[in-house]
């Protein structure tokens, strides 16, 4: 293994269980700083946690060990229940943890607003709002923080009706200011209607279905960087695709010449369920 090349042990490491890293961490000294980045690249904060100190502990275990404090990229508040009253200790573990990019947050009540100060919303690059309900601090949040958030790049939140966005931003400014700045958005479709022409996004994952115009416009906007879609489809009661409310696969190749990963859902397994299968037409070509 001492002859092996560091880029090919971390490529064999990639692969390994949380538990086969602990091991090795635990009886090699030699590779266990190469194990650390694996182990602690995503920390999940737990309320319970609270209760026996372990938030103390933490913040002075990330305080004294700068390899594990800069090995931390995402930062797990997802079942954080009192943030209130652990605000403080949050804030002090994102400012320890000086190289996360990403945050995992509940979308219900819990969301712990308090913590975007201006240094955490230059460094948020990527936001993943956990949970199938938003909560009353949730407009806020997409309203007031988001397009202050200058550097976030990749966004994912729950399903919201066209409503909610109509009545939260009935300008859509707020959501123009943000949704131009992504280059990934899983979410429903609805902030797109604010695309303009230079957004960089390319990862496009839609929670919920998308019109045929709402895709011929994506296609002008983004449709020559566009690698990856994932969009829901329309079915009928006995599971036939709606032939007039999806585009047809030689449209969609026009629209997205350069995608490399295509998802339709939900999929159908028999073959004959969905007639003129959109996945099975389009990928057929290529």
């Amino acid at each position: 293994m001492e002859r092996l090349p560091t880029e090919m042990i971390i490529q064999v490491l990639s692969y390994m269980s949380k538990g086969d890293l602990k091991i090795i961490g635990f009886i090699s000294s030699e590779y266990r700083s190469l194990v650390l980045p694996f182990l602690f690249h995503r920390i999940r904060l737990c309320s319970w946690v609270a209760v026996t100190q372990g938030l103390a502990r933490l913040i002075t275990c990330l305080q004294n060990n700068v390899k594990l404090s800069s090995a931390v990229r995402v930062l797990d508040l997802e079942v954080i229940w009192n943030p209130q009253d652990q605000g403080e200790d949050l804030r002090r573990i994102m400012e320890i943890t000086t190289q996360w990019e990403e945050l995992i947050l509940p979308a219900e009540n819990n969301l712990p607003l308090a913590v975007f100060d201006d240094n955490i919303k230059s460094q948020l690059r990527c936001l993943r709002l956990a949970g199938e309900f938003v909560g009353v601090k949730f407009r806020q949040l997409l309203v007031d923080i988001l397009p202050t958030c200058t550097n976030l790049v990749d966004l994912y939140i729950p399903d919201l009706e066209d409503d909610w966005f109509k009545t939260s931003d009935p300008a859509g400014s707020a959501t123009a200011t943000w949704v131009n700045r992504l280059r990934k958005y899983r979410g429903p479709p609805f902030p797109l209607n604010y695309l303009r022409n230079g957004a960089p996004l390319y990862q496009l994952t839609s929670t919920m279905p998308v019109s045929p115009p709402m895709l011929q416009q994506l296609g002008r906007l983004v449709g020559q960087q566009l690698v990856a879609l994932y969009v829901h489809i329309y079915l009928t009661q006995n599971l036939s695709l709606i032939g007039a409310n999806y585009l047809s696969p030689s449209t969609i190749l026009s629209l997205f010449p350069n995608l490399q990963y295509v998802g339709w859902f939900p999929l159908m397994s028999q073959r004959e369920s969905v007639p003129h299968d959109p996945v099975r037409n389009i990928l057929a070509p290529t």
